[in-house]
């Protein structure tokens, strides 16, 4: 089971533990990336899917307070929200799903793949700069990675 652990920082020099909270992610059973906007916390986890969970009552997080998940294919290293946290990008050691890929987050009940690339070498780690909305990948990249651009319903 994955482990979410709740800690208020409104002090940051006096955190202070709220709970912990366990819920099912499935195969890999490990949550490696997390994000964070309104009540809203999302996952990125080993079993390939990101998990967006209602967060509205940090004391009470459990399984049943999952809105929804998005299966982006293999396991998931980072992820970074987007622009008015309308977007997930994420990174990742996938099977048939794009290693860098954007999902629509606008409606948290339904995410959507909006489109990634195909890199010739794995990724993992994503930082998302709204400034100059650029996305920023790494990983062991060579000067110039081969990669594809996978638009969905293109």
């Amino acid at each position: 089971n994955a482990g979410l652990k709740v800690i208020d920082v409104s002090n940051p020099s006096l955190p202070l533990y709220l709970s912990s909270s366990f819920f099912d992610v499935g195969g890999n059973k490990k949550g490696l990336a997390i994000q964070g906007f309104d009540d809203i916390v999302i996952i990125g986890s080993g079993d390939g899917f990101i998990y967006l969970i209602d967060a509205s009552d940090p004391l009470h997080i459990d399984e049943e307070k999952e809105i929804s998940r998005f299966d982006a294919g293999g396991m998931i290293f980072d992820i970074a929200l987007g622009e008015n946290n309308e977007t997930v990008f994420l990174v990742g050691a996938v099977n048939v799903n794009p290693e860098f890929q954007a999902v629509d987050v606008s409606n948290p009940s339904s995410p959507l793949l909006e489109g990634g690339f195909h890199f010739s070498q794995r990724l993992s780690g994503v930082a998302f700069d709204e400034d100059s909305c650029q996305v920023y990948v790494v990983g062991p990249l060579t000067k110039d990675p081969e990669f594809n651009i996978i638009f969905p319903g293109i």
